[in-house]
């Protein structure tokens, strides 16, 4: 009897040359009489055909199997179906936001009413970014300015959608590719006739009475609005116009620096019709602005949604959620007393200093309290970005150049992939040093290292300041004898400050701003500059300092990053 041919599918497959390997090894159990099987010959083609074709065939096949699980497909549109059967809708490109303030020269005898979707705009990288606000403000008689939170992206009012026919399930395609949405009611006004559509997730959601509609992304980008049947939801009538009112714009774009959001497109006039001369400028950072979700986020945080069911019961409920957000790029929950809890963010392209505006915290904190328990009390912190020093003396095996030795081993702490690259670090991560010394020395071309130094970058931070004292750069000095300590500053005057110790527990120790400090162990010592804004008596802050060469533990709120990084 005859051998045959295994059968294998789904991803294991054998290419064309494997196939016509095994075609040949059939030859003598089929047709023994065959025996000359040399690239000429008439049989030889027609198997290299056949494998050819079965190749095809397997490929094929292998691209169906593959793209049926989230996991292993390689197209976006796939993985938005897919996750939509979990009950997971990915994320389209964020806006930013920001809390802009209005102000004018003097008080004015009137209000001054700050219409909702009243326009500014900044300028980054040569670009124009328009921002809207979001919501009705008024600058009232008597003051002189007023904080308004704003969104970034333009409103396209009322745009005709179309015609209703009457069929079940009437679907319309909104024409821009960067329509904003974030499946949430309010973000699009959708009208049939003079009727306003009430938005759903599900059509399960919607009776037969009610006039709804539920958003999905189509494979081209674009967004479709889809309609009832009668059942879920009810069914259009015929001849009535669908019109959709929605935002357009959101990515990376809005995400401006402090005072970036300077100019108001359209001039302002009082209660009584009078123009007056505003003046605008963002209080803080924009931020928020994302692109749309990835296809390897989406394979996260579909299945990951899926487990949670959306409910945010336990921290990491909270801190899956969380992260998902647009513009969020960690998030790592902490309990705060009986019942609150901290969530420290790491914002995408964040950069030490950054603060949240209260527009961005806002926004959050409305996507959290649709899913949070309702005895949680939910708040939000930036964390603090940690700094890693190292200082590594190597030595070149002969025949490597020392130079690019030590560019290899530069690269293994700044490069895309390195040990303190973002992607491969979390909050509170512990930084093993033994992790770091194995990867060391398995650099190619490295003989031995002379001296490790490794640990984290010492840092000043304000818990109350009115001024922006800050270290001096290259003026921590840390000795081989200290410790992983705190220092904690206590402001006595506007030059002068206290230290306490939290390993020697000294107390009353003085500095001065601008002057050299030394600790009373003589381990650690430091200058702290008095910065362009003055400090006042009772502000307060502490500065950490860990081991020059030792395991670094990071604190919950706090996320590793390249600091000075020296490699002799």
């Amino acid at each position: 009897m005859a051998t045959l041919l295994p059968v294998q599918a789904g991803g294991v497959s054998r290419d064309y040359a494997s196939i016509v390997a095994d075609l040949r090894k059939l030859i003598p159990s089929i047709t023994p009489e065959w025996t000359y099987t040399g690239e000429d010959d008439v049989g030889v083609a027609l198997l290299e055909l056949t494998a050819y074709l079965a190749d095809n065939l397997h490929y094929h096949a292998d691209a169906v199997l593959r793209d049926t699980s989230i996991a292993t497909t390689v197209y976006r549109w796939m993985a938005v179906e897919k996750a939509e059967w979990l009950g997971y809708l990915p994320t389209r490109a964020a806006p930013a936001r920001a809390t802009v303030t209005f102000a004018i020269a003097a008080a004015h005898t009137s209000d001054i009413p700050i219409p909702k979707a009243t326009q500014v705009t900044a300028v980054a990288n040569g670009e124009t970014v328009y921002f809207e606000t979001e919501d009705a403000s008024t600058l009232i008689a008597g003051t002189t300015s007023v904080d308004v939170d704003v969104v970034e992206g333009r409103t396209s009012a009322e745009y005709n959608l179309g015609t209703a026919t009457g069929d079940e399930f009437e679907t319309f395609e909104v024409p821009d590719a960067d329509a904003i949405f974030s499946n949430a009611d309010g973000d699009f006004e959708v009208f049939v006739g003079a009727d306003e559509a009430t938005f759903v997730q599900w059509p399960v959601e919607a009776t037969s009475e009610d006039l709804a509609y539920w958003v999905r992304e189509l494979r081209t980008g674009r967004l479709e609005l889809r309609f009832g049947d009668g059942n879920y939801g009810s069914r259009l009538s015929a001849g009535l116009a669908v019109t959709c009112t929605y935002r357009y714009g959101g990515g990376r774009v809005g995400n401006v620096a402090s005072g970036a959001i300077s100019t108001l497109v359209a001039s302002l006039s009082d209660l009584l019709g009078a123009p007056v001369t505003v003046t605008v400028a963002n209080v803080g950072d924009s931020s928020g602005g994302a692109p749309q979700e990835t296809l390897e986020e989406i394979r996260i945080s579909a299945p990951a949604s899926f487990r949670s069911q959306q409910r945010l019961v336990t921290l990491e409920d909270y801190r899956v959620f969380t992260q998902a957000i647009p513009g969020i790029y960690r998030a790592q929950p902490v309990r705060r007393g009986l019942n609150g809890v901290l969530i420290y963010v790491v914002e995408d392209d964040v950069t030490a200093g950054s603060t949240l505006s209260p527009a961005i915290v806002s926004y959050w904190t409305d996507l959290v309290d649709a899913q949070r328990m309702s005895s949680d009390v939910v708040a939000f912190e930036n964390a603090t970005l940690v700094g890693i020093n190292a200082r590594i003396v190597i030595h070149a095996l002969s025949g490597y150049r020392v130079a690019e030795v030590r560019n290899r081993v530069r690269e293994l702490f700044t490069g895309t992939d390195g040990i303190l690259a973002v992607s491969n670090n979390e909050l509170g991560q512990h930084l093993r040093l033994s992790d770091m010394v194995g990867a060391v020395e398995d650099i190619e071309g490295l003989d031995y290292v002379d001296t490790y130094t490794y640990t984290r970058q010492p840092s000043l931070k304000w818990s109350t300041a009115s001024g922006n004292a800050d270290l001096a750069a290259n003026s921590v000095v840390i000795t081989n004898d200290t410790t992983e300590q705190t220092w904690y500053v206590n402001m006595l005057t506007a030059t002068t400050y206290s230290v306490r110790g939290s390993t020697s527990g000294v107390q009353g120790t003085v500095g001065t701003l601008g002057v050299q400090f030394v600790t009373d162990t003589g381990a650690v010592s430091w200058t702290i500059d008095a910065g362009t804004l003055p400090m006042l008596q009772g502000d307060r802050g502490y500065i950490k300092v860990g081991k020059l060469l030792w395991n670094i533990q990071l604190a919950a709120g706090e996320f590793p990053v390249v600091g000075d990084i020296v490699i002799l």
